[in-house]
């Protein structure tokens, strides 16, 4: 099993990376670039649409890539465009093309890492532990998030070249390690047996670092041979039975997560100690904020592979659906007079209201990061039956996220400064009612089950 962890941990760095830089760049990157750069706010505000622009870019060629060259090389080309990224961010410090360049780079290894690591993790994995080594993504991913924000707030004293110069200096270790440690790992056998046809060496890797029993080897190589046409876009069959419902179903996941509002909620947590002034209170409740979320991806990575992904998801669906109804409704109460506000903000049904909200702040982002968070990865590494289509068919969900995510970005403070944070909140809510019904309808388990 310590192989079995080691490959799994390489391969989650890269979640690692795009949580720390999803900090630095997307909820702080206004107030740590632009005392250096003498450009305009909008401009600012481009630095992390570029970074998304090259992350569906890399996304849509990574499938063909990987069936191309095999799952690894790509994602060694991920480590390297984080390694690069992250030293042109450090130079940056008075030159917004090279801050563009850098963040450009960064998405590379973005859209890369996203569509790739699930499938590399779950093609690498025996079935029984496949749901707890892939979730490993979602819980680097939330660690990085925490690492980025502690790390922001330690280096926020110095003078911001100096803080921008360590804060992305910090990153260039995981990158490297990443690389190193992608260019040390083993290939998937499955890619060795379809594309290189090295039958003998497949065998050799799934006895040996992917701790395979003789009868799932036995299976994978019965099932799986040696193709000698060239790679081929498969994009189109995944419009047609027997895929498409399959196909919907981690689209539809993946648009889910991203509608869920969470990250929108982790960004006014953050934001909120940074407009005011910074109290240890304040610092302290965004840090038990993520320490929750990672918290509750590891505990979900446990039991997900003896419950079931699909009834981990529906769990968390319906926690989270509550949760923002509690968070929600007192401020929606709070914005239109229902709940009386006074001059001192102090009396018994303001507190409670407020109260209310804090806590069901935390309810959210546990019961979210406990089900849909890491489920939407191991679905997407393992959904896919046939190995041909298993790569691309993931790189095509991580399109659909990036795209989601953007859209909900531009559309999300309007409808919040339509209908308040309150409001907008309910409304997220009758979205994860339909997506519950969704997820009930479409999606299926894969517990326990060999991919080939």
């Amino acid at each position: 099993m310590k192989a079995l962890f080691f490959v799994s941990f390489v391969a989650s760095l890269a979640f690692f990376l795009v949580g720390y830089d999803t900090v630095l760049v997307v909820y702080m990157g206004w107030k740590l670039f632009g005392p250096n750069l003498d450009v305009a706010g909008y401009l600012l505000s481009l630095v992390p649409v570029v970074g998304e622009i090259f992350a569906v870019i890399s996304a849509l060629a990574g499938g063909v890539c990987a069936d191309t060259f095999g799952r690894k090389f790509p994602l060694i080309v991920a480590g390297v465009s984080f390694f690069f990224g992250n030293l042109l961010k450090c130079s940056a410090t008075s030159s917004f093309a090279v801050l563009i360049m850098g963040q450009a780079a960064t998405g590379v290894g973005m859209g890369l890492s996203f569509s790739l690591c699930p499938v590399y993790i779950a093609e690498l994995v025996p079935a029984p532990v496949r749901g707890l080594l892939t979730s490993a993504t979602e819980v680097s991913f939330n660690m990085g998030i925490l690492v980025g924000y502690t790390t922001y707030q330690m280096f926020e004293a110095f003078p911001p070249a100096v803080a921008q110069k360590l804060l992305f200096g910090v990153a260039l270790f995981p990158s490297l390690l990443f690389t190193l440690g992608m260019a040390a790992m083993a290939e998937s056998p499955v890619w060795l047996i379809v594309r290189r046809g090295r039958i003998d060496e497949a065998k050799t890797i799934l006895q040996g670092s992917s701790r395979r029993s003789p009868a799932e080897v036995n299976h994978i190589v019965s099932h799986v041979h040696h193709e000698q046409a060239p790679v081929k876009i498969a994009w189109n069959k995944f419009l047609r039975p027997p895929l498409r419902r399959v196909f919907i179903s981690l689209a539809g996941l993946h648009v889910l997560r991203q509608l869920s509002g969470i990250e929108t909620m982790t960004v006014e947590s953050l934001l909120l100690v940074v407009h005011q002034e910074k109290k240890l209170v304040e610092v302290a409740g965004v840090i038990i904020q993520l320490v929750l979320r990672v918290a509750f991806a590891t505990l979900s990575s446990w039991q997900v592979d003896k419950v079931g992904r699909r009834f981990t998801l529906l769990v968390s669906l319906a926690c989270t659906s509550g949760f923002l109804v509690m968070y929600g409704l007192p401020l929606f109460c709070l914005r239109y007079g229902i709940i009386k506000v006074s001059e001192h903000g102090n009396t018994d049904q303001e507190r409670v209201a407020r109260a209310l909200s804090i806590f069901a702040v935390a309810g959210i982002m546990s019961s979210f990061h406990f089900g849909v968070g890491p489920v939407t990865w191991i679905y997407a590494g393992e959904v896919f039956d046939r190995y041909e289509v298993r790569a691309q068919g993931s790189s095509l969900g991580v399109v659909i996220n990036r795209a989601a995510d953007t859209i909900w970005w531009l559309c999300f403070y309007h409808i919040a400064r339509w209908l308040g944070m309150g409001g907008a909140s309910l409304l997220v809510f009758v979205v994860l009612i339909g997506g519950l019904v969704f997820c009930f309808i479409f999606i299926t388990d894969k517990q326990g089950q060999i991919l080939e």
